[in-house]
């Protein structure tokens, strides 16, 4: 993995303007690795690119409101043509069914799902939250962490802290896409809270950026005495790489994992 990453990080030095391509190509190739089980060459990095991120301008300056609907901003920007969607898709989930992931599928243990169903929906998930949101994730740590002072790089809680804190300042994903079909009673820190049917989920972009919970918002401040327990990414409330939910990010300790180790390299500079 860190093989991976020190070879991200000297393309990413000579890319330039193209830094955040080369990101996002760095993180694909990493994901990839983690979640199927095998190295992908450049062809397929440059498919999964232009099938999940498309427009190269957008990566850094992505318009959060239209951010905060995603993964439905995904019907509303195509990235590809009809045709070249569905070809890529096709090659891309005949990848994953050939790799070793699938290997051991079993039936009982994904809900009974058909196998190909099964590689389309973690195909989908994959490139959305897995490869776009965390590309998205160690670019903040480009643009915030590491020029930051302070952070004390042999410590792995000050290290998370600085992710954390990444993560607040723009959301990698921006969104929980849930509309309650019912009334939803929720703890949240210890308090209890009810959504009422039809309720449809907030911006964690813009709650992340609220003042009262996180004053001078706009600010890199990765001492936040408050961040472990109110800051909102990974589809939780708070940081903890044990918890489970059903709407929790189930690759949030890959992503953190990943995310503290760009960070020491990083300032290793």
């Amino acid at each position: 993995g860190l093989c991976l990453f020190a070879s991200g990080k000297e393309n990413m030095n000579a890319a330039g303007a193209d830094k955040p391509v080369e990101i996002f190509h760095m993180s694909t190739r990493y994901i990839w690795h983690a979640f199927f089980g095998e190295a992908i060459d450049e062809d397929l990095v440059t498919m999964i690119f232009n099938r999940f991120q498309g427009d190269t301008s957008t990566i850094l300056t992505e318009n959060r409101v239209i951010g905060a609907l995603m993964p439905f901003s995904l019907l509303m920007r195509p990235f590809q043509g009809p045709a070249e969607a569905e070809e890529a898709k096709e090659i891309l989930v005949e990848k994953i069914l050939n790799s070793p992931y699938m290997e051991t599928y079993d039936l009982s243990e994904n809900g009974n799902i058909d196998k190909d169903e099964w590689v389309e929906l973690t195909l989908f998930y994959t490139g959305v939250t897995g490869v776009s949101a965390i590309a998205r994730l160690y670019i903040n740590i480009v643009n915030y962490a590491s020029v930051a002072d302070g952070i004390n790089t042999t410590s792995e809680e000050d290290l998370t802290m600085a992710v954390l804190e990444s993560a607040r300042l723009q959301s990698p994903l921006s969104s929980i896409p849930m509309i309650t079909q019912e009334d939803k009673t929720l703890v949240v820190n210890g308090d209890t809270v009810t959504l009422p049917a039809d309720s449809f989920a907030a911006s964690i972009g813009g709650v992340s950026w609220n003042e009262d919970e996180f004053p001078d918002p706009h600010t890199f401040n990765h001492i936040r005495t408050n961040l472990v327990n109110s800051s909102l990414n990974f589809n939780h409330v708070g940081w903890d790489p044990d918890t489970l939910g059903t709407r929790v990010c189930t690759g949030r300790k890959i992503a953190m994992k990943f995310g503290i180790d760009w960070l020491t390299l990083l300032k290793e500079e």
